[in-house]
């Protein structure tokens, strides 16, 4: 009963793997990436007063944002946020989630985590 109890919040997948040890903008659901920003095809945007981030592909068939609470800077900072993506085949949408900045680095990639969800989001301003 305590093992189960331990292993309540436990994942099925590690969080370095799926979603820190990667270098695209994207979006991760319970460790699959559900899209993946190319900017060869596609658009990327950042209103700074709204703190909203977006991406879409080209024939905008494919597409995520996420409006943040305050801008992501700090490892360890919590925010809330909204988020919307739709691939091809499905949409989703969650309000009022709240992620960790799990990273950042020199280019400007932003690593967030929510760990209810199992969601992980990396963004970048452009």
């Amino acid at each position: 009963m305590l093992a189960a109890l331990i292993c309540a919040g436990c994942s099925d997948f590690n969080i370095d793997e799926v979603l820190l040890n990667s270098t695209d903008v994207s979006v991760s659901l319970k460790g699959k990436v559900q899209y993946t920003f190319n900017p060869d095809k596609g658009q990327a945007a950042y209103d700074r007063e709204s703190n909203l981030y977006r991406y879409f592909d080209d024939d905008l068939g494919s597409w995520f944002e996420i409006r943040c609470s305050t801008r992501p800077a700090t490892e360890g900072e919590v925010i809330k946020a909204d988020i919307d993506w739709a691939t091809k085949t499905s949409f989703r949408t969650e309000e009022g989630m709240v992620f960790t900045v799990e990273k950042t680095d020199e280019t400007g990639m932003i690593w967030l985590w929510n760990d209810s969800e199992d969601i992980g989001i990396i963004i970048k301003e452009y």
